[in-house]
């Protein structure tokens, strides 16, 4: 409703994606403020969410809950290792599902929505380490905000800062 209200970042990386790829998708970026959004095939901003991101959960618990920090770690989890066995690894697997239900859950929304499962893509310092935890096929995508500015800047004619001055080739399409 109010896209000046969305920190570009957000921005580009959703444009980037729209760019990129086709039908519906997630793009989940786990960065100190992980964000979900939801866009639809022809690029329409459903719209998302914006939570503390894995670290920021992590710090928050360990320094905002008495005693936390002071416990010591112990080797991780079940023989499965999906489940922790101690205070610490229990806070860091709780922080990074916490952000796996919030990215499935939109896709799975995404989806009824769609009428298709979406691509589900995930940028952001944390972002790899959420991988394995996802049950839905994920790609992570570490430049996707860089590859924003690479289409805004293609678009407006722009050089990409590419040392021989060019700006990177064909013109991105525009929706």
């Amino acid at each position: 409703a109010a896209p000046s209200q969305l920190c570009v970042d957000l921005w580009l990386a959703r444009i980037a994606a729209h760019r990129q790829w086709t039908g519906p998708f997630c793009v989940g970026d786990g960065c100190t403020a992980a964000t979900v959004d939801a866009l639809a095939a022809d690029g329409t901003h459903f719209g998302g969410f914006i939570v503390p991101g894995p670290d920021l959960m992590n710090r928050s618990l360990m320094y905002g809950t008495s005693e936390l920090s002071t416990r010591a770690a112990r080797p991780a989890g079940d023989a499965e290792g999906f489940y922790a066995d101690n205070t610490r690894e229990a806070i860091g697997r709780g922080c990074v599902l916490a952000l796996v239900a919030l990215a499935e859950r939109a896709s799975d929304e995404l989806e009824r929505r769609a009428g298709s499962a979406p691509r589900l893509l995930v940028t952001g310092g944390a972002g790899e380490s959420l991988l394995p935890w996802l049950r839905r096929p994920a790609e992570f995508v570490p430049d996707l905000v860089l590859r924003g500015i690479a289409v805004l800047a293609a678009e407006s004619g722009r050089p990409t800062g590419r040392p021989d001055g060019q700006s990177g080739g064909r013109r991105a399409r525009r929706s």
